[in-house]
């Protein structure tokens, strides 16, 4: 629903972050979860959610340059 509603109006992404207690866990001491803990699941999806961001930016410059 969101796709259909706001797809050409705002970025949708494909990665999904799951729900992880060891997000908060990493706040308390004062580390991103890629830090405390690189193998939670949470800390894979961020990282794949930058990956898939950055892709994004450069499709959208490479489009710009042409």
């Amino acid at each position: 629903m969101i796709q259909q509603s706001f797809a050409d109006k705002v970025p949708i992404f494909k990665t999904r972050i799951p729900r992880s207690i060891k997000v908060a866990e990493a706040v308390l001491y004062h580390q991103t979860i890629c830090e405390f803990m690189p193998g939670n699941p949470a800390a894979i999806a961020y990282e794949q959610f930058v990956d898939e961001l950055l892709s994004k930016e450069q499709d959208k410059t490479a489009e710009r340059s042409a």
